[in-house]
């Protein structure tokens, strides 16, 4: 009986596999794709492989892997959903049977491809992940570090029109989240670590983001990153240098945010950074800053602010995320000749 009932669980979990692999239906909603036959799918995949048996397992994230060496973006799509899904529902027994370190590569190069669509799925497929990538020592030093320069990264090439932000950002967001004590961030070219002034920069073209969800995550990486014991005990030596640039963005969600929950991070968020900054520090921000604070509180309603007031400071000029999103599309990575994922295709790889 137990043996027929697997075998049925895994004609189900073949014929989802077919539909993710030959599904080109996209519904384009404003800049982001909706899938809904392939989104379908995965969902009820998530709920074949709750039952399915942990031999299974094995062969199923090896047709997904192989899904993303696809030159069509539809079945890069179809695998990184079905890997979401999976890690959401049998993420424990995906560990017990070590097969992270075959989920991994396949979610990265997927994360750090040119598609926008793929990239997202691929992020919020990692972000369950982030509190094992970053506590267990296991993966900590390797691929919880590689993760994390790589998705550092990765915010260079966005803005408001890629449809990736919100995911890539909440990914970033987790990792700190569940974070014990700071990582090193590698270089994109692999040459030397960067600083922590770079990389709170970096998000400083997101504080005002038309998502609100990429707002909320800002917040969140750079609250966390004040309360890391190596920041602390080093009396945050990054804050001094960016201290002014960060008050006057705060300062700006503290005016302009409507969302209630973004309002109240930012101001939990003021009250964290005054109280983290050096006393010279906080001085010399404040008095750089304060002339352009008092002038926004004097701005009668229906009147335009001083453009002075919204001006940010450092941000991350818009060539520089052309030219490494120039640089992306221009690289070419090494792609797998795939058999067609049908039926006979998928038995062939070794799933039913």
């Amino acid at each position: 009986q137990d043996g027929d009932n697997g075998a049925w669980l895994e004609e189900c979990a073949v014929r989802m596999l077919c539909v993710l692999s030959l599904d080109r239906f996209g519904d384009f909603v404003s800049d982001q794709v909706v899938a809904p036959v392939r989104e379908t799918c995965a969902q009820v995949l998530g709920v074949v492989v709750r039952h399915l048996p942990e031999s299974s397992l094995g062969r199923l994230v090896h047709v997904l892997g192989r899904m993303q060496a696809s030159k069509e973006w539809e079945v890069k799509h179809g695998g990184a959903l079905g890997l979401k899904y999976l890690l959401l529902v049998r993420r424990e027994a995906v560990l017990a049977a070590g097969l992270l370190s075959d989920c991994l590569p396949v979610l990265q190069m997927a994360l750090e491809g040119e598609d926008d669509d793929v990239r997202g799925v691929a992020a919020e497929a990692l972000t369950p992940l982030a509190q094992t990538l970053v506590q267990d020592p296991a993966w900590r030093a390797t691929a919880g570090s590689a993760l994390l320069s790589l998705s550092w990264a990765t915010l260079l090439t966005l803005d408001d029109l890629t449809a990736s932000t919100s995911a890539v950002m909440d990914l970033v967001a987790a990792m700190y989240t569940h974070m014990a004590s700071a990582m090193p961030v590698v270089a994109a070219d692999g040459k030397g670590e960067v600083g922590m002034v770079e990389l709170v920069r970096r998000l400083y073209p997101f504080f005002r983001h038309n998502m609100h969800s990429v707002r909320r995550s800002v917040l969140r990486i750079i609250a966390n990153l004040l309360r890391l014991p190596d920041s602390a005990a080093t009396g945050n030596a990054w804050l001094t240098t960016v201290l002014p640039e960060v008050m006057h963005l705060l300062f700006l969600n503290l005016m302009l945010e409507r969302r209630p929950d973004a309002l109240a991070a930012s101001h939990v968020l003021w009250a964290s950074l005054l109280a983290a900054a050096p006393v010279a520090a906080l001085s010399a921000a404040a008095a750089s800053q304060l002339r352009n604070f008092f002038s926004a509180i004097a701005t009668p309603p229906g009147h335009p602010l001083d453009p002075a007031v919204l001006e940010g400071p450092g941000e991350v000029p818009p060539s520089v995320a052309a030219a490494a999103r120039s640089q992306a599309q221009q690289r070419k990575p090494k792609k797998a000749k795939v058999s067609g994922m049908t039926g006979e295709g998928l038995a062939a790889a070794g799933l039913g």
